[in-house]
């Protein structure tokens, strides 16, 4: 380090406000500017440099990008935003020497021409490195005046630029999390199109068929063949109707699923009011949830509601008018879970539970479609087609409770299977 010499300007006391709001931003942002704007007002007021700023760099382009600048000049030297080829920097030129604070940057790196060419004289400067030793960036001090850095102040910096450093590890952790999950979504997304155009093409098929045999056939057929044919038409764009609205309901909720509200939300009476609407709608079917049962979840009220009753009315739909369901939670250390089961549900093929319109095993001719067949030629007997598998249901289902930090899984036994959701109690 440099000797520090003359007209030197003496570090200020640092004041209990400044180390709270660094404090504070340590403990309450993963987000990287939140937290470096504290500490770059915290150096401020350990010492009387211009300005203090935090860089990014990239070793393999060559390049550093001025990220958070905290100017008390009121004619800034460097400026935020401003990204510069690291070969020509006085942060490398630091880091290579080996000095990193100095009160003539002109006298110390003499062939470093760009301190000149922005006035700075006075600077100190400490890699901001990764857990591997990688160079994330640097937190440096510049001024044109005078101002010498003392060991105390280097160390605060390096302090400062390890707790940086792991902000910055979890910002980046956070964005390539965020880039698989839209990712993700992408692909579920192309997955949904598709599937839901296979969803939809049965009832347009018939509605298709139909058609086609009236206008071949309508002068020859009988009145009472006629009106059933029409009759059979209209059932199947009705049914297509059906499909089409629950498709739109099913994919608002799934988009919900990204703009969730997380508060402590007592399940007990989720569960509760989700059971009854079901019993309200379904009078002969047996529902059962025990009376008293109570726990709280760090949830979105309106999202785990929809999640559970998404399973609740699969269970329901998919299951004999005979079979008893059980809807109840337990606590499981830090989470809370909620069972839906029953004797007689039936699955998707294992592995496709949560495939958005995955399909039952057996194929079969639906009521409706060999209805409107018939209707219009007696002995024609419509192709066999897949059955309707849980459409969107219980893909929402699990995007929902996924987005809320739990998960679900589903269980087989014999006859019986169940849904278990889990969440983070609160």
């Amino acid at each position: 380090m440099s000797n520090f010499a003359v007209d030197a300007v003496p570090p200020t006391t640092v004041e209990t406000d400044a180390l709270v709001a660094a404090a504070r931003a340590v403990s309450g942002s993963h987000d990287l500017e939140a937290v470096s704007r504290p500490f770059l007002d915290l150096l401020h007021r350990c010492a009387a440099f211009d300005t203090f700023y935090l860089t990014s760099v990239d070793p393999l382009r060559h390049e550093q990008q001025v990220l958070f600048v905290d100017d008390r000049s009121g004619h800034p030297t460097v400026l935020e935003g401003a990204q510069i080829d690291w070969e020509q920097t006085v942060c490398r030129q630091a880091l290579e020497s080996g000095v990193c604070a100095t009160t003539d940057a002109a006298a110390e790196w003499p062939e470093q021409t760009l301190s000149v060419r922005l006035g700075i004289r006075s600077y100190v400067g400490v890699p901001v490195r990764d857990g591997e030793d990688r160079l994330l960036g640097t937190l440096c001090g510049a001024s044109r005046r005078t101002v010498p850095a003392d060991a105390e102040l280097i160390e605060v910096m390096a302090m400062l630029a390890g707790l940086l450093a792991d902000r910055w590890q979890q910002t980046r952790d956070d964005e390539a999390r965020r880039a698989e999950q839209a990712a993700s979504r992408l692909r579920d997304s192309a997955l949904v199109l598709t599937e839901a155009e296979e969803e939809l093409g049965a009832p347009l098929l018939a509605i298709q068929g139909l058609a086609d045999q009236l206008m071949t056939s309508w002068s020859s057929m009988p009145d009472e063949r006629r009106v059933a044919a029409l009759h059979g038409l209209r059932t199947a764009a009705q049914d297509a109707h059906r499909r089409m609205q629950q498709l739109l309901g099913e994919a608002r909720e799934d988009a919900m699923s990204r703009e969730l509200e997380l508060q402590p939300v007592e399940v007990g009476q989720v569960i509760h009011d989700v059971v009854g609407a079901v019993r309200q709608e379904r009078p002969h079917r047996t529902v059962r949830h025990p009376v008293g049962e109570a726990a709280r979840v760090r949830a979105d009220r309106v999202g785990i509601q929809r999640a559970i009753r998404h399973l609740v009315e699969y269970a329901v739909e998919h299951s004999g008018d005979e079979a008893v369901l059980d809807v109840s939670l337990r606590r499981n250390g830090d989470t809370v879970v909620v069972s839906v089961e029953g004797q007689g549900i039936r699955l998707p093929a294992a592995g496709e539970e949560f495939v958005p319109f995955a399909r039952r095993e057996a194929a079969t001719v639906t009521p409706i479609h060999r209805a409107a067949v018939r209707d219009v030629d007696p002995v024609a007997e419509p192709a066999a087609v897949a059955p309707a598998g849980p459409g969107l249901g219980l893909y929402v289902a699990r995007n929902l409770v996924l987005a809320m930090g739990g998960d679900v899984r589903v269980s087989r036994s014999g006859a019986a299977a169940a849904f278990a959701v889990s969440l983070p109690a609160a």
